[in-house]
């Protein structure tokens, strides 16, 4: 098997790997992308821990943040790269990491993040303990909302959100919670579009969401239908997202938080 397909079906294939495969860049890139594993970084050749190839991989899975992960930590010190790579990440939803639960709550762990699309019930997203979104929130609509949004970024913490209403996989049983994807046919009949595009297999099929509480989890893609109104269920996340896919700065998304 070639050093480009081992990591493309298991990223800890590069830790076993020969040198001059390990100082691959492309290698690499597919190790860091195709599936979230932080080791993988640290592990890379000095040479590969450069400015130059640091912010190649960043260009490539638009994930500003990933010099905290590396071996050299010099690099997540320099304040001018961090806002080079930043830069380089561009703005939108960012689906690299999609389907790794492990990587929302590695990212977490590493430094401050703000979740942007945390359901708190009776209509209402909140920020903490503050109710931001909703018919209980003391100054109304989506304006002060996307402004904690834009206030959180400017303190310079990573913005993430959570496209399904699934927080566990007992709640598709017990609170009938599901995806909120749409099919390329609904997406495009109820105007669901990306500037960056969607995942592959949007909406169709199962979804395998990798190191989530138990192991991976697999649950179904396409949002669940209304019996009465015949409607995808999840107006409110799908809000939301075109909200947020506006934004000046990258928005990262995941399945479930």
């Amino acid at each position: 098997m070639k050093p480009q397909q081992a990591v493309r079906r298991w990223s800890g294939a590069l830790h076993y790997a020969s040198a001059d495969v390990r100082c691959d860049k492309e290698v690499l890139l597919k190790a860091v992308a195709v599936l979230w594993h932080p080791g993988i970084l640290a592990a890379a050749y000095p040479d590969l821990q450069d400015r130059g190839s640091m912010l190649y991989l960043v260009e490539k899975t638009r994930c500003w943040w990933l010099p905290h992960f590396m071996k050299n930590r010099e690099l997540a010190k320099d304040k001018e790269f961090m806002a080079e790579c930043k830069a380089s990440a561009g703005c939108g939803l960012v689906f690299t990491y999609y389907q790794s639960f492990d990587c929302f709550n590695d990212i977490r762990k590493k430094f401050p993040t703000a979740g942007a699309s945390v359901p708190g019930g009776t209509a209402t997203v909140w920020f903490g303990d503050e109710p931001v979104f909703g018919h209980s929130a003391a100054d109304g609509w989506c304006c002060h909302w996307l402004r904690e949004v834009r206030r959180h970024h400017e303190l310079g913490e990573v913005i993430c959100c959570a496209v399904s209403n699934i927080f566990d996989a007992d709640w598709v049983e017990k609170y009938k919670a599901g995806s909120s994807e749409l099919s390329d046919k609904d997406a495009e009949k109820h105007g669901e579009a990306f500037r960056n595009g969607r995942p592959v297999g949007w909406g169709e099929g199962e979804i395998v969401i990798e190191g989530s509480s138990g192991g991976a989890k697999k649950f179904d893609r396409a949002a669940p239908v209304h019996p009465r109104t015949q409607l995808p269920l999840g107006v409110g996340c799908r809000w939301e997202r075109q909200a947020l896919d506006g934004m000046e700065f990258p928005v990262y998304a995941f399945f479930m938080p």
